[in-house]
């Protein structure tokens, strides 16, 4: 069975972390595939990157978990919805090089 981890993905930047704001719209559109399409909008971002990351574990849960294993079709983009570079640096981190766009969204599913 496919899984959904929903509102865990989570900027670790900290510098100017109080003056973003961070919006989640969640749909599910073919309850088939058991998938939820979240997208993320970062307003605020003062870095040229954002490093994103789902937890590796849980509260009640004391070991290690693969959230990040059922995250697919990772993407970002810049406001006006041009592509961001991205890469995924481990099992649970993602870099959006976003260079001087403030706006960020992040769509995965």
């Amino acid at each position: 069975m496919k899984y959904a981890f929903l509102f865990l993905l989570f900027g670790t930047a900290f510098s100017g972390l109080f003056s973003r704001s961070y919006t989640y719209t969640l749909t599910w559109d073919q309850p088939q595939e058991h998938y939820y399409k979240v997208v993320l909008e970062i307003d605020g971002a003062n870095e040229n990157f954002l490093r994103l990351q789902v937890p590796a574990w849980r509260p009640g849960r004391y070991y290690l978990q693969d959230y990040g294993a059922g995250i697919s079709d990772f993407r970002a983009f810049s406001a006006v919805g041009e592509p961001l570079p991205f890469q995924r640096e481990d099992g649970h981190t993602w870099l959006v090089k976003n260079g001087p766009t403030r706006q960020v969204r992040v769509e995965y599913r």
